[in-house]
C-alpha cells in the first residue's frame, strides 16, 4: 500500500450495470489483471452527507480532507488482484452518474476502461427479486436505473452469458 499512497492518479478499471447481470463475476475475471479491486463500496451513500457539510454554514469539516481519508480507505481496503496490467478495479452495480464522479474523483482520475452489463430482463427481474428481497416493481426501477445511468456513464456493453465469457 506505500506505492499507492504517493500516486495521484490510477490506472483502473469501471464495471457497472444492472443487478443480477454478472458484473461479480467480471470483476472477479478483470481482478486477475490488476493490483487491487474494490466491489460495491456504496460510496453514494456518502452524497448526502458531502452535500450536507458543504450547504452548511456550521459544519467545520474539511470537505477535500474527508475527501481524501475517504479515498485512502477505499484504497487501504480494496482486494488484492493477481495482476499488474491495472493498478484498480472498481465495480459498484446500482451506481448513478454521482456516485460515478465520486469514484472518480477519490480515484484521481477517469477510469481507462468502462464496462456496462446487461442482461435481459426475463433472467434478470425474478434474480434481483429473489436476492435482495424486493417485489417485481421494485426489481423493474432498479433495471430501469441502470440502464439510464448507462446513458449518461457510458461504456462498452456486455451482455449476460456469451459475451462475458468471450471478454
Amino acid at each position: 500500500t506505500f506505492f499507492f499512497k504517493e500516486k495521484k492518479k490510477y490506472k483502473w478499471i469501471f464495471i457497472y450495470g444492472v443487478p443480477r447481470s454478472g458484473t461479480t463475476y467480471f470483476y472477479q475475471e478483470l481482478l486477475q489483471l490488476s493490483k487491487f479491486g474494490v466491489s460495491d463500496y456504496d460510496l453514494g451513500k456518502f452524497i448526502p452527507v458531502v452535500d450536507h457539510i458543504q450547504q452548511s454554514a456550521y459544519i467545520p469539516i474539511d470537505i477535500n480532507e474527508l475527501k481524501k481519508f475517504l479515498s485512502k480507505q477505499l484504497l487501504i481496503h480494496a482486494a488484492p488482484g493477481g495482476g499488474s496490467k491495472y493498478d484498480y478495479i472498481v465495480k459498484q452495480v446500482n451506481t448513478n452518474l454521482e456516485e460515478y464522479k465520486l469514484i472518480c474523483e477519490l480515484m484521481g482520475c477517469e477510469p481507462v476502461e468502462k464496462y456496462f452489463l446487461y442482461r435481459a430482463p426475463n433472467g434478470c427481474l425474478p434474480s434481483a427479486m429473489k436476492k435482495f428481497n424486493i417485489n417485481e416493481g421494485e426489481a423493474e426501477t432498479l433495471y430501469q436505473n441502470s440502464l439510464q445511468s448507462f446513458e449518461i456513464i457510458g461504456g462498452e456493453i456486455i451482455q449476460y452469458g456469451k459475451e462475458i465469457s468471450e471478454q
